[in-house]
Formats: C-alpha cells, sequence, structure tokens
C-alpha cells in the first residue's frame, strides 16, 4: 500500500498544472505557518463607532481660511477640528450637511459649544479637552445620538446626563473608567449602546494645562467583568455592551440581565490565520479534485486491482493534513477548537461534494449544491467581512463563535462536513466510470454532431454539470448571423446565464435580508459589503463560461470539422463567449443603480459613477483575456496566463495611485489622467483580442490531456 501511494504521488508531479496549484499551495502554507512565529499584533475595531458617510476630512484652526476656500463647506459630512487656543474658532454654520465632529480643543468654552448649534444635521461628537465648562450637555446635549468621550469629563456632568434625551450610543475611554463614573452613565435616560475600549484615549489626562494646572488622570481602573457593571443593570434601556473584557466573560451574564455582551475587537491574527487557511485548504482540495477525477475516468480504474482505494488514500491523506495544519495554526491563535475544525474542512468537504453534484441528474441536486457553493465562496470573504461589513451586532456574534459560542452550530456544521467528504471519497469513482461508460471522448452536447438527436431518443439523457437542463431540446435559430450561430454554440454548452441571474438575484435578496436582520434595520446599505458582493458575483459570472468553454474546446473533433470556414467559426465563438460573460455586468449595474438610489449626494453619486465607468472596462479586460481559451490549449499555461492578467490591473491602477497621491494633483487633472488609462485599457483589451484571435486560427483542435 505504501508503495503505491507513492506511485500515485508521483504521478501527480506529473501535471504541470497541478505542480502550478502545489507551488500556490505551499506559499499559502508557508504564510500560514508564520503566523505561529510571528502573528499580526493588534485587532480589528468592530464595536460601533463614529463613522460619517462622507468620510473625515482633518482641519487645524489655524488653516481653516486655507481649507474652507479649497474645498465645498457643504460637502463636509464628518469633520476633524483641532483647536490650540491661539487662533480665533471659525464660523461653523456654512457646514450645513456636517452630521459628524471631532473636536480636539486645549480650551474649550461654553462659546465653542454654542457655536455648534448652528449645525443643523450635527448627530454625533467627539470631544477631547481639559475640561468641560458649566452646562456643556445642557448646551448640545439633547441633540446628540452618539457621543465619544473620556469618561474622565462625565464626572463633572452627572447633573447634566439626563438632558441627553437623544443619545443612544456612548463611547469612552477604557483606562479612565471607575466605579463612581460608571455610575454616570446610568443617568444617560435613551442610552441603548456602551462602548468602552482602549481605542479611546484621554489626550489630556496627567498633562500640565497653562492656566489650568494638571488635569488628574484616572487612579482606580476599572476591571471589565459584568460584576464590576452591575451598577447599569436597572437601566431601562441598554441593550448591548461592547468592553475589551477580562478573559472568562460570557456573551450572556445574570448580573446585567437583557443585556447583550460583545468584544469591541477582535484578533487581527486570528483573521488573518482564517482567511489564510481557507485559501489554502481551498487549492489543495481543488489540486485532489482534480487528481481525483483524472485517475477516477480513466480505463485503469476499472482494470487494475484496488486502483480506486489506493487512488482514494493518495487523495485524501493531504486533505487531511492540510485540514490538520490550519485546526493547529487557528488553536494557536486563540480560535476555539470547534470553529478551527470547521474552518479546516470546509473546502475539504465541499469542494468534492459541489464536484459531484453537478454531474447530478436532478436539476434540484444541482441548484442545491451550486448554491451551496456559492456560501462556500462567500466564506472566503468572512475574515474580511467582519471588522469592515458586518453590522457591529453580527460582527460581535460572530467575535463570539470564534471564541466557542455557539459550539452545536460548529458542531453540526463540522459534522456535515465530514459526512460530505465521505460521501465523495465513496462516491467519486463510481460517477468518474459511469461519465467514462457514456461519454469516454465526445460530452454528447453538440449541437452539430448528427448523431445527437439520435442519442436523446434511444438512450438517457446526457448528465450537463452546473446549471443545464437535460431535457431541453436543440432548437436551431431561424438566421445565418454571426449572434444566430453563437447562440447555436451555446446551446451545446452545459452552461445557462439565465439560470446564474436568477442565482445572482437570490443570492442579493438573501444578502440585504441578513443585512437588514442583522443590523436592526439600521445598516441596511453598507459599501463595503455590497461591493465585495458585486466584486465577487461579477467573478463568478467570468469564471463559469471560462471553466465551461475551456472544456468543450477540449472535444471538438466532431465540430471543428463540419464544413465552415475557420475564420468564422473563431468568430462565432468570440461572440458566444462575449454573451456569456455578459452576466457579470449585471451585479455592477445593480450596485451602481443601489448606489444611485440610497440618498447620500455627496459621496454616493461620485461611487456610482465611478462605478459605471470601471465596471465595463473591468469586464472588457476580463474578456479579451478570457479569449485566450479558445488559443491556449494546456491548462496550467492557461491558468497562469489569466492569473498575469488580472494581477496587471491591479499593480497598474496602485502605481497611478500612489503617483497621483505624490504628485498632488487637482481633482481635474486626476479624473482626465484615470480616464486617459481607461482609454488606454480599452485599446489594449482590443489588441488582445485581436492577438488571441489570429492564435486560435492557428489552433489545433480536438481532445487533449493536457
Amino acid at each position: 500500500m505504501r508503495h503505491q501511494l507513492f506511485q500515485v504521488w508521483r504521478s501527480y508531479l506529473r501535471r504541470p498544472l497541478v505542480l502550478l496549484i502545489g507551488v500556490i499551495a505551499a506559499c499559502l502554507s508557508l504564510g500560514l505557518l508564520l503566523q505561529t512565529v510571528q502573528p499580526a499584533g493588534g485587532a480589528r475595531w468592530i464595536a460601533p463607532q463614529i463613522d460619517p458617510p462622507g468620510g473625515w476630512t482633518w482641519i487645524d484652526v489655524s488653516d481653516w481660511g486655507t481649507a474652507s476656500t479649497s474645498r465645498q463647506p457643504a460637502d463636509l459630512t464628518g469633520l476633524r477640528l483641532s483647536d490650540h487656543g491661539y487662533h480665533p474658532f471659525p464660523d461653523l454654520r456654512p457646514l450645513v450637511n456636517l452630521t459628524a465632529l471631532e473636536l480636539n480643543s486645549r480650551d474649550l468654552t461654553s462659546q465653542k459649544l454654542a457655536s455648534l448649534r448652528s449645525l443643523p444635521e450635527l448627530q454625533a461628537l467627539s470631544l477631547q479637552a481639559p475640561e468641560l465648562p458649566d452646562g456643556a450637555l445642557t448646551t448640545i446635549g439633547g441633540r446628540l445620538v452618539s457621543l465619544q468621550i473620556p469618561a474622565r469629563l462625565l464626572e463633572s456632568e452627572g447633573d447634566e446626563l439626563s438632558t441627553c434625551t437623544r443619545l443612544q450610543t456612548l463611547i469612552v475611554d477604557r483606562y479612565g473608567m471607575t466605579p463612581k463614573r460608571l455610575s454616570c452613565i446610568a443617568n444617560f435616560p435613551q442610552l441603548k449602546t456602551l462602548v468602552i475600549t482602549t481605542r479611546v484615549h484621554d489626550q489630556f489626562a496627567g498633562q500640565q494645562i497653562s492656566g489650568q494646572g494638571n488635569v488628574a488622570g484616572s487612579t482606580q481602573i476599572l476591571k471589565l467583568t459584568p460584576d464590576s457593571l452591575k451598577a447599569l443593570a436597572n437601566h431601562p434601556s441598554l441593550e448591548t455592551i461592547y468592553a475589551d473584557w477580562e478573559p472568562g466573560v460570557d456573551r450572556r451574564s445574570t448580573t446585567l440581565p437583557g443585556v447583550r455582551l460583545y468584544p469591541a475587537s477582535i484578533s487581527r491574527s486570528a483573521l488573518n490565520a482564517i482567511s489564510l487557511g481557507l485559501f489554502f485548504t481551498a487549492a489543495v482540495s481543488v489540486l485532489v479534485t482534480l487528481q481525483w477525477w483524472v485517475h477516477f475516468v480513466g480505463q485503469r480504474s476499472m482494470l487494475i486491482p484496488d486502483y480506486q482505494q489506493a487512488h482514494r488514500w493518495a487523495g485524501l491523506i493531504p486533505l487531511l493534513l492540510a485540514a490538520l495544519l490550519t485546526g493547529g495554526v487557528l488553536r494557536f491563535v486563540d480560535v476555539a477548537l470547534l470553529p478551527a475544525m470547521m474552518f479546516a474542512l470546509v473546502f475539504a468537504s465541499l469542494i468534492p461534494a459541489c464536484m459531484i453534484a453537478s454531474q447530478s441528474p436532478f436539476r434540484t441536486t444541482r441548484i442545491a449544491f451550486t448554491l451551496l457553493g456559492l456560501c462556500g465562496a462567500a466564506l472566503l470573504w468572512f475574515p474580511i467581512a467582519i471588522p469592515v461589513s458586518l453590522p457591529p451586532a453580527a460582527a460581535g456574534e460572530s467575535a463570539w463563535f470564534l471564541r466557542g459560542a455557539f459550539g452545536w452550530v460548529a458542531g453540526g456544521v463540522l459534522l456535515s462536513e465530514l459526512l460530505m467528504l465521505g460521501w465523495a471519497c465513496r462516491a467519486l469513482p463510481t460517477l468518474a466510470r459511469e461519465v467514462r461508460e457514456k461519454s469516454p471522448l465526445l460530452p454528447g452536447l453538440s449541437p452539430w454532431d448528427p448523431q445527437q438527436q439520435r442519442r436523446a431518443v434511444f438512450s438517457s439523457p446526457p448528465r450537463r454539470s452546473w446549471l443545464g437542463n437535460p431535457s431541453s431540446p436543440f432548437q436551431f435559430p431561424k438566421g445565418d448571423g454571426l449572434l444566430d450561430r453563437a447562440k447555436l454554440w451555446r446551446i451545446g454548452n452545459a452552461y445557462r446565464p439565465l439560470a446564474v441571474t436568477l442565482f445572482v438575484g437570490i443570492f442579493l435578496l438573501v444578502f440585504v435580508g441578513i443585512q437588514g436582520m442583522l443590523g436592526g434595520g439600521q445598516s441596511l446599505f453598507r459599501r463595503s459589503a455590497w461591493f465585495g458582493v458585486a466584486v465577487q458575483l461579477s467573478a463568478i459570472g467570468l469564471i463559469l463560461p471560462l471553466n465551461v468553454w475551456y472544456r468543450r474546446c477540449r472535444t471538438f473533433q466532431v465540430e471543428s470539422l463540419r464544413p465552415v470556414q475557420r475564420s468564422r467559426m473563431i468568430r462565432q465563438l468570440f461572440a458566444a463567449l462575449a454573451v456569456d460573460q455578459s452576466i457579470a455586468m449585471i451585479p455592477m449595474l445593480i450596485l451602481a443603480a443601489l448606489l444611485l438610489w440610497f440618498p447620500d449626494p455627496t459621496t454616493q453619486q461620485k461611487q456610482s459613477a465611478w462605478l459605471i465607468g470601471f465596471g465595463p472596462v473591468a469586464v472588457a479586460w476580463c474578456y479579451a483575456f478570457s479569449t485566450a481559451v479558445f488559443a491556449i490549449r494546456r491548462g496550467w499555461v492557461l491558468i497562469a496566463y489569466a492569473t498575469v492578467m488580472m494581477l496587471l490591473p491591479s499593480v497598474w491602477l496602485g502605481a497611478l495611485g500612489w503617483f497621483a497621491d505624490h504628485a498632488s494633483w487637482s481633482e481635474p487633472v486626476q479624473l482626465r489622467v484615470v480616464w486617459l488609462h481607461v482609454m488606454v485599457a480599452i485599446v489594449l483589451a482590443a489588441i488582445l483580442v485581436w492577438t488571441t484571435y489570429r492564435r486560435a486560427l492557428q489552433r489545433e483542435w480536438g481532445y487533449s490531456t493536457n
């Protein structure tokens, strides 16, 4: 058995595609192991914060005149204002759309706070000051919904806190919290969310301020446990507390009934390890699944004794080793055991199972596993989505999940993964043999094959992968134009763009529903999350037809010999691929429409304009290098070529952005330069299409195992 395993593994090294994927997996494993040697420091913030829709703009009081003339005051939605006390305080009345203000003042007076009342849209305020003047919260507290302030400043305002009748979110510093200051927080009548974190710093604590003496710091730091916060137990409206909790704290506590406890941050090392582990196990799973299919579909799998057992174990051992390595690293970065093994086995079980289900004769099975595959692909973005895209409550629940909460969920998913992996190992050899017996070379899908209709009558319908419809008849188009013939080529594929469009719609609706439920209806629309989903769905719309056409080109014996000019056939193939990949534009157009629909005139209209301009260019560039599927026969060469062509625009745009930042171009100049590069990209894409077209004319068509 050992000798057979080594022979099988040696056969893995004979395929360049397997070597390419193996190199990628090795690089990912190296990055994964580095998390144990040199883990990433710090943490990612997941608690609620003051985040204006248009971002922050930093202005010093001394530069107010210059800054106010260079930008339209009505465009500012978030302002960070530094006041050193040496210059007159500016007039804030032109800031009619300002919703969030971060004020850092060494000399905060009642007149300065009174000027904030001239801001009609102000709802969030962050204050840093040596002390608050008398009646500070009485002046502006009744308008605020969110307040970020050192806990030291609340101690002197105990009687005025009840005037903040609209305040729902309070963010205070961790090291300034004492039992006395905690009792002051209980005086906010409508407080729903409390954040106690080290991210907020009291900049003036312990410093010597001219004319005010030494600002006292905290001498009794509160230990953050549910018992230490029992002064808030009877608060009528408090719902959630985000804090840098001491070890051993649970998400629920009898000391604070009805209050949900969440971490204020999540480990950066854990997120990096999960991301690298998911990509690493996905690469190993793709490698093993491809080799399983190639070996089991061959004739030797039915003739050589114990052939299937040796090859099954030869693939299963790398899968399990990759899962154990990933799980061990995740445990090292303090991810609980069950979630760690769940993440380690998700792609090891999902990819082989989806490969088998794609050949199922039952449409329901194919649809179910396609949706499952989409959810698995979305899981790759899970470490990025936690601190960036998820609402704070959902991010907090995810942080508790990584720490071991909801163990029954992780255990159930882990059991399902083990069952899917066992089913895949058992069913894959039988399925491969059935596929070979029914169609050793020809896929039986070509509309040009004269025996196609006869096979459809006297045999069972062919099994089409992904979203195909085995019962649909081949309908020849009436016209003889380019698009008509392209449609005829597309009929012979298992890929169905309309079905994928339906799945895209379902996925978007599910995403909207999850965002609405987890966010409590307050963060239904998050630009970063929508952008990530749109990019991923567009990538699916680009990659699926590329995979189908590559498989189709490998079995073109009959179709390439039909009476037609070679140049006309290639043009028809290029047109068919363009129609199939046009599905990728749908998520981008939906995202652009949503950006226009949701009201935020200062930022989202600009974003939608950029998206409408760059979306088609990105799809055109992807189509340009996707046409190489008709010119390149070797799979590993095609994958390497596509990888380089996808990385090239990223490097190009990154270099352009770096140069624009250092060149200090004005916004009109930046816009002209960017659109000039867009035009250059379109020209290069056209040249690329023409080059691959000339190359495809010289290609030798037919079956290939490379």
